[in-house]
């Protein structure tokens, strides 16, 4: 039996859950530490761009870190998708595939509100709904891609 051909179908477990492990320990490192914080971040720019006006630096700030929600979310959502079919054996069908993709979604989901939630609870943090709209965005995204892919 050619090894290569019996294990190439399916995606390694332990590299994809290690990543979806991975992911929850960036976020809760980035919740647990106030030097990861916005705060932390506007003096990182306005000390790279002195040129920026407070509110340059402040606008920037926050697009970067609404992006790195979407991407980081949207990401989170092709890892657990891949993670998941870890666990069976290909070839899936394109219901099977789009089932995993809606678990894989919810469960991200799921983390985002939990993310803001736990956000609320520490002083040096702020929970925002509307960061869960913008995580929803990234989930979205790896969804598309997903199911987008030939």
């Amino acid at each position: 039996m050619n090894r290569h051909n019996s294990t190439s179908s399916r995606p390694n477990p332990v590299l994809w859950w290690s990543l979806a492990l991975g992911f929850l320990a960036i976020i809760a490192a980035a919740w647990s530490r106030p030097e990861l914080g916005a705060d932390a971040a506007r003096a990182f720019v306005a000390h790279l761009f002195p040129a920026l006006t407070g509110r340059q630096v402040h606008l920037a700030v926050a697009m970067l870190r609404k992006a790195a929600h979407v991407i980081g979310y949207g990401l989170f959502t092709l890892i657990l998708t891949n993670a998941i079919l870890s666990l069976r054996r290909a070839p899936h069908t394109r219901a099977d595939l789009s089932r995993i993709v809606v678990i894989s979604a919810l469960l991200a989901l799921f983390v985002a509100i939990l993310d803001e939630r736990l956000q609320m609870m520490i002083s040096f943090r702020s929970g925002a709904g509307q960061d869960v709209g913008i995580d929803f965005l990234g989930i979205l995204a790896g969804v598309l891609f997903r199911l987008c892919r030939p």
